[in-house]
């Protein structure tokens, strides 16, 4: 039986890739209107909110989250400080002190104030931390192989929406990227 979440995964990307085909076919001094910028962000929005539904559901069994996952998995990097989680997970502090709190209560992390400033605080994986990490690798080898959102692309589809998705990202860190002081657009 067809996954429904995937089924419709795999049709939204269809129709960004259509939208986003189409808008590179047109003439390239014709310009998108804002109703198009719009509809094609909310598709991709959608289709990003989709698949981190169904790879949360995929982990829920396992008391863990996304993100937190993604923390445990930086931190097996180098130790990092509040704010650099904060930034990220695109969250404000506020959000990721609570995330911290619960992983801290967990035992999956621990928070150490620095030996130069006792204001600024390092956060770390514990063994237990490690252990979680390693129960989700497992977990994961476990699964039945879902079907993939790019099944029934082509070759040359996934090549052309992952091109266009990096151009995309590019252009929208250009976008958030503090303006510098004395200039203005």
């Amino acid at each position: 039986m067809a996954d429904p979440d995937n089924e419709c995964i795999a049709g939204l990307l269809n129709m960004c890739i259509i939208r986003i085909r189409t808008m590179i076919e047109q003439d390239s001094s014709t310009t998108m209107n804002s109703g198009q910028t719009s509809s094609t962000m909310a598709c991709l929005a959608e289709s990003f909110f989709l698949w981190r539904r169904y790879c949360q559901l995929r982990i829920k069994p396992l008391g863990l989250s996304l993100k937190q996952a993604f923390i445990l998995q930086q931190l097996m990097q180098s130790d990092l400080n509040p704010s650099q989680i904060a930034a990220l997970l695109f969250s404000d502090r506020a959000t990721v002190s609570v995330m911290l709190q619960t992983m801290t209560q967990r035992g999956w992390i621990q928070r150490d104030k620095d030996t130069t400033n006792r204001k600024f605080v390092w956060i770390s994986i514990t063994q237990l931390g490690r252990q979680k990490l390693e129960e989700l690798r497992a977990f994961e080898s476990q699964l039945p192989k879902r079907e993939e959102p790019f099944k029934g692309f082509s070759r040359q589809e996934t090549a052309d929406l992952h091109r266009l998705a990096q151009q995309l990202r590019t252009r929208m860190e250009m976008l958030v990227r503090p303006e510098p002081k004395g200039e203005h657009l």
